[in-house]
C-alpha cells in the first residue's frame, strides 16, 4: 500500500473529511513533503498512548507550535527517485512505533 492508497480508502470511509482532500493535493504536489525545511508543513508518523483504561492520553508539547500533541516525528523515507506518494504506508507505522518507544515516557509496553 501506498500513502496515496491509504488516502483514498479513508476518504471513502470519510467523505466529509476535508482535509483528507488537502492532504491529497499536497502529497501529490509536493516532491517534498516529508522534507522538515519545507515551511508549509511536512508529513510525519505519530503515535497516540492511550492507558489501558482508555482514560488517559500522552502528550508531548510543540514547541514551534506552542501546542500539545500526541507523540510524533518524521523520518525520511528510504525511497530514493520514487514517487513520494508511492513511500508505503508501513513508513508511517515504522515512524510512529520508533516516536512511541524513542520519547522518554517511562513505559515499555505497547499494545497495537
Amino acid at each position: 500500500m501506498s500513502l496515496r492508497t491509504d488516502l483514498d480508502s479513508y476518504e471513502i470511509i470519510w467523505p466529509d473529511d476535508v482535509s483528507v482532500d488537502q492532504f491529497g493535493r499536497f502529497l501529490d504536489a509536493s516532491p517534498d513533503g516529508f522534507e522538515r525545511t519545507r515551511r508549509d508543513g511536512h508529513f510525519t508518523g505519530s503515535a497516540w498512548l492511550v492507558s489501558a483504561d482508555g482514560e488517559r492520553v500522552l502528550l508531548t508539547h510543540h514547541r514551534k507550535l506552542g501546542r500539545w500533541l500526541q507523540l510524533g516525528g518524521r523520518k525520511n523515507p528510504d525511497c530514493r527517485g520514487c514517487a513520494w506518494s508511492q513511500v508505503s504506508s508501513t513508513w508511517t507505522a515504522t515512524v510512529s512505533r520508533r516516536e512511541a518507544r524513542s520519547r522518554n515516557t517511562g513505559t515499555t509496553t505497547f499494545a497495537m
